[in-house]
């Protein structure tokens, strides 16, 4: 049996989100064709590739005026990482 950690199915959580909001910049992109949805569809993409835990932020920014559902949900992961990052580091 495959147990996982509090954190790494927080992270697996994280990489959903990061994915599906990637797949909804593409397709804003694919429908308006507007530059500065293609830029923040790769900066999304670089920064999930090389600092992990900005792609959820960038993710959010997109989501800010355009899913109210899914904005609330990127805003409680956040919380919910910041808050067992907070009690990590206070328990060790």
């Amino acid at each position: 049996m495959i147990t996982l950690s509090l954190s790494t199915g927080i992270i697996f959580v994280l990489l959903a989100y990061t994915l599906m909001s990637l797949y909804d910049m593409w397709q804003v992109y694919r429908i308006t064709s507007k530059l500065w949805m293609f830029v923040l569809f790769l900066a999304t993409l670089i920064s999930l590739i090389v600092a992990f835990f900005v792609a959820p932020v960038l993710a959010l920014f997109f989501y800010w005026s355009r899913h109210p559902l899914k904005r609330n949900i990127g805003i409680v992961l956040l919380i919910v990482v910041c808050l067992i990052s907070i009690m990590t580091k206070l328990s060790s």
